[in-house]
């Protein structure tokens, strides 16, 4: 359970913590399509940090699509819970529960990384939460305008 004002923030820290294994396959995983989402809803705002993972040892092929929701809490109020949602998409299933093992552990290890930061490293993260939204929301808004009928092309 989180905070309701650290939801965002933590959100922030885990995108980041992300994208720094999107550069090279070099290390325990390797992350690519790192975004965070909102949703509105009538118990709040929802936020979801998405990806695609590739776990190490490279060459047994396994890959997955993680999401981590942070949702607020219908028990306590001014609480958000972490929902962790990991969907294999390739790989041999005994080969992706094994890998899994060291990857949630290593997820569970930046969740305790993120409660010893001071007040501006969060800040930070609520900051670099706040950009990656308004990324994430403009490449949605692209890409429905690229499917609106007015956006097509006709030639004469």
């Amino acid at each position: 359970m989180v905070a309701q004002g650290e939801a965002l923030g933590l959100c922030g820290f885990l995108a980041s913590f992300f994208n720094a294994y999107s550069e090279e396959s070099i290390g325990s995983f390797y992350a690519e399509n790192v975004r965070i989402v909102r949703r509105e809803t009538e118990a709040g705002s929802e936020f979801a940090v998405q990806m695609l993972i590739w776990l190490a040892p490279f060459d047994m092929g396994v890959s997955q699509y993680l999401q981590l929701d942070f949702l607020p809490s219908s028990d306590t109020a001014g609480v958000y819970r972490v929902e962790v949602y990991i969907h294999r998409i390739s790989g041999q299933d005994t080969y992706w529960q094994r890998v899994n093992e060291r990857f949630v552990n290593q997820l569970r290890k930046e969740f305790l990384l993120w409660h010893t930061m001071d007040r501006d490293m969060r800040l930070y993260h609520i900051r670099a939460a706040e950009s990656m939204l308004a990324e994430t929301q403009a490449v949605l808004d692209g890409e429905a305008e690229a499917r609106s009928p007015s956006a097509t092309i006709t030639s004469e």
